[in-house]
């Protein structure tokens, strides 16, 4: 509730910025459970990035085809460079009784990544670092 009151002020419900994260938040879950797709790493990569500093996810057909490919043995998947995560997503979809690993040296990727693997409720860790580097600098486990 202390992060809610940074953003709560005297307009009347509906108006305040509290409420309109609430809103974004609402409409992010209902997109995804809607379309069952990466709705973060499309919207980063589209209205945020614009392919700055080389932000093109792969295409979820081919992530697709990989997640097929990979079946459903195994007991984790792990993204060295994981983006928002659809790998990982399309993965969970082949075998949801995996644990999910996902690392990024972009910050806001491993963020999204993060949220997505709760949006998709995976066993998951994320991890914003440098994989060839072997420096973690923030791990969520979802």
């Amino acid at each position: 509730m202390e992060i809610v009151k940074r953003y709560t002020d005297d307009r009347p419900k509906g108006e305040r910025a509290i409420d309109h994260f609430a809103s974004a938040t609402g409409a992010l879950v209902w997109e995804t459970r809607e379309t069952q797709s990466d709705v973060l790493g499309t919207i980063y990569e589209a209205e945020i990035s614009f392919g700055d500093h080389g932000q093109y996810f792969t295409p979820e057909h081919v992530v697709t085809m990989m997640a097929l490919a990979i079946g459903e043995d195994g007991k984790t998947v792990s993204d060295p460079s994981c983006g928002s995560g659809v790998m990982l997503i399309e993965a969970a979809k082949v075998n949801s009784n995996r644990t999910f690993h996902g690392k990024d040296i972009d910050q806001r990727c491993a963020k999204m990544c993060a949220l997505n693997m709760w949006l998709f409720d995976c066993d998951a860790v994320v991890e914003w670092g440098d994989t060839l580097g072997g420096n973690t600098w923030v791990r969520w486990v979802i």
